[in-house]
């Protein structure tokens, strides 16, 4: 069992599990480790940079996942998002998906993507607006 520790990460977001997505074993389909992700990480642009794009947003163009014990229904899952690599045109996020276990978490995902600033009007990528580059590096404490 993996423990985790979270000295590094400042957000933290809890993700319910739905009865759909559950597969015939009573265990969480591994594409929907996917849509977990995307709830943090819309919780992390909302609540760190206050922002919600809809002429201009996040696009992921990156995506990778470490599967490391199953999610169940009955599970409390909990999402870690943690942002990194922010330059003119991409940021990096990890993001760690544990599960309490008594008092302890427990890791049970490990996840990276690398996301870009996209202008769905022009239909191109775009530089990271400064208002959004900022709130960012205050929040994480990057230079």
């Amino acid at each position: 069992m993996a423990l985790f520790m979270t000295c590094d990460y400042y957000f933290k977001v809890r993700v319910p599990i739905r009865f759909g997505d559950m597969n015939a074993y009573g265990m969480v389909n591994h594409d929907v480790f996917l849509t977990y992700l995307e709830i943090a990480q819309a919780g992390y642009w909302k609540n760190i940079a206050n922002w919600e794009g809809y002429s201009q947003g996040i696009i992921i163009s990156k995506q990778s996942i470490e599967y490391l014990r199953p999610l169940r229904a009955s599970d409390m899952l909990y999402i870690y998002v943690k942002a990194h690599n922010l330059n003119h045109r991409s940021v990096n996020f990890s993001f760690q998906l544990v599960v309490m276990k008594g008092e302890k978490e427990v890791l049970c995902a490990r996840a990276e993507c690398e996301c870009m600033f996209y202008d769905y009007q022009a239909g191109a990528v775009r530089s990271f607006p400064d208002f959004l580059r900022d709130k960012i590096r205050a929040f994480e404490g990057l230079s």
